[in-house]
């Protein structure tokens, strides 16, 4: 994972979009959209945090109860999970924010997106 990470940050720090790309509503959003199934060791959250210059921010799918930590599916009792979420909802959430990194995509004009990085 490291190596494909570093990998893809790098490349995409340097084509004509940038890593961060202006959004349609006039915020910026890096173009790596995290999307967490369980939680994360402490070192590669660090990890992650240092190939992109900044807090590690996703969509969790993770289910929650006392002794469980798995990857939250359709049939999860939101109401039982500690995180309260519901796999609709973070279905939704992704598709939403993959939809407004492409619009950005489309609409950035290339000059602005390499001056931000």
């Amino acid at each position: 994972m490291e190596h494909e990470f570093k990998a893809f940050v790098e490349l995409a720090s340097q084509d004509q979009f940038g890593l961060k790309i202006r959004l349609p509503n006039g915020n910026v959003a890096s173009r790596v959209l995290p999307v967490r199934i369980h939680d994360l060791d402490t070192e590669d959250i660090k990890l992650c945090e240092s190939v992109l210059g900044g807090v590690l921010r996703g969509i969790e799918f993770i289910y929650k109860e006392p002794g469980v930590n798995k990857p939250l599916t359709a049939d999860d009792d939101e109401k039982k999970n500690l995180n309260n979420t519901k796999y609709r909802i973070q279905i939704n959430k992704t598709a939403n924010a993959v939809k407004e990194i492409i619009s950005g995509l489309k609409t950035e004009p290339v000059e602005l997106s390499k001056e931000k990085n």
